[in-house]
């Protein structure tokens, strides 16, 4: 018959043998984060069926930018320009706070140092989100009165369709943000889901 202390012990050897693979986990899928567009869009109307797609990294963005830009240039948008958005040139610090960010969540006893790291690696993927909704708003507030074509201003939504004369544009959140929403759902949920189990395997009480 196994005693409780042996019953601890394994516990605490699956406990330690797990987290690490836990944070090996959460280091790749924040590393995506640079590897992977944050945000993808793709434009849609009768002349281009097949779509015309944007991919935004935190360090560049791709695909078909200058047909788009072209095209919005009829509505009154102007034209995209890398050097609009400095807060480009931040994301590779962005990226580092979260690696760090991982450690905190996952290694510091501290529950306060623990929160903070949770903190950042939620906030990142949510204020990728946000700031590229602010941008999108500027774009399609700030309307050249003289376009070849007067339409009022708008504001394109982040997730989901905006519709601007003939013109559908589906947005999504790319895989990069998807990787590091999971991040942060793992070292949040994570540990408390391998105690459980843990606990289980060995046959000791979860709670």
């Amino acid at each position: 018959m196994r005693s409780a202390n042996d019953v601890h012990d394994d516990t605490g050897t699956r406990a330690r043998w797990h987290l690490p693979l836990l944070g090996g986990v959460a280091v790749l899928l924040v590393a995506a984060g640079w590897f992977f567009p944050l945000w993808r869009a793709t434009l849609y109307a009768p002349q281009y069926p097949g779509g015309l797609t944007m991919h935004a990294y935190g360090h560049q963005v791709t695909g078909d930018v200058d047909e788009i830009s072209g095209l919005n240039h009829y509505v009154g948008m102007r034209p995209f320009d890398i050097a609009d958005f400095p807060e480009m040139a931040l994301w590779p610090y962005v990226i580092i706070g979260a690696l760090v960010a991982v450690g905190l969540a996952l290694l510091v006893r501290r529950p306060v140092l623990r929160a903070i790291g949770l903190v950042y690696l939620w906030g990142t993927p949510l204020g990728v989100l946000a700031v590229i909704q602010f941008r999108l708003h500027q774009y399609g507030q700030d309307l050249d009165p003289g376009a070849a074509l007067r339409i009022d201003p708008f504001t394109p939504i982040v997730v989901g369709p905006t519709e601007v004369w003939n013109f559908t544009t589906w947005s999504w959140p790319g895989l990069g943000t998807l990787a590091l929403l999971l991040a942060a759902a793992l070292l949040t949920f994570g540990p408390g889901l391998l105690r459980r189990w843990s606990a289980r395997a060995s046959g000791s009480d979860p709670t």
